[in-house]
């Protein structure tokens, strides 16, 4: 049975997944419209059903997204009339292999409630999914479709007796439609070093034609004889 360790751990998970690189990256939004089709657990004795599903999400980096989605299904009884009147809140957290593609598969696991309504009263309990997907991008604007299948455990012990738990299983479709533009990333512009200038060094050159340490120019004496000392 999940208990409240369980769900403790994975809130936990999905709060730091989240607060741990949405400082570093602007949010895109964007909401998922879709089907699910419910393959229900043997033991609720009830017909496999569509519902519908509705997901706002925001997507925080290259591998991670979180998603609130709200979804309503009625699960018609096998024997007799009456359904399971299910309305449920779910916050995932999907990881994706490679978002940069133009198809992704990904991952996803998350946790929430369902309020259930199978004739007897409404009870609202805690659930919990786990599954695998594809996304597949549909044009430039980021707009995309997906698939995925999940696992999903409802924690409902009060609607058939001698139950203490179903689970069902989860195939679902839909379009995910961006309405948030992430900021373009800004690239510092390194200035490219100015070229250096290399001067040669002039080297000036003083005649000195009788080597007495004068040059001609200052030399009163031009024609002393090498070697020989000389005054101002």
């Amino acid at each position: 049975m999940f208990n409240k360790n369980t769900s403790r751990v994975l809130l936990t998970t999905l709060t730091l997944i989240a607060s741990g690189t949405v400082m570093a990256n602007e949010p895109v939004w964007y909401v998922a419209p879709g089907l699910n089709y419910i393959i229900s657990d043997s033991d609720r004795n009830a017909d496999d059903e569509i519902g519908l599903v509705l997901g706002l999400g925001k997507i925080i980096n290259d591998k991670w997204n979180v998603e609130a989605s709200f979804l309503v299904d009625a699960l018609d009884f096998s024997n007799g009339a009456g359904e399971f009147d299910q309305k449920g809140l779910m916050f995932d957290a999907l990881y994706f292999y490679n978002r940069n593609m133009n198809s992704s598969p990904y991952a996803v696991a998350g946790l929430g409630i369902l309020r259930t309504d199978a004739g007897a009263g409404e009870h609202t309990n805690l659930a919990a999914n786990v599954g695998i997907g594809y996304r597949k991008i549909l044009n430039d604007k980021g707009m995309g479709i997906r698939g995925d299948i999940r696992y999903r455990l409802d924690d409902d012990d009060s609607s058939v007796a001698g139950e203490s738990r179903f689970d069902d299983w989860i195939v679902g479709v839909s379009l995910v439609i961006p309405f948030g533009q992430a900021s373009s990333t800004t690239t510092a512009t390194v200035p490219t070093p100015a070229k250096r200038t290399t001067r040669a060094t002039e080297k000036v050159v003083t005649k000195d034609s009788d080597k007495d340490g004068v040059s001609d120019s200052r030399d009163r004496c031009p024609k002393t004889l090498p070697g020989v000392k000389v005054d101002k």
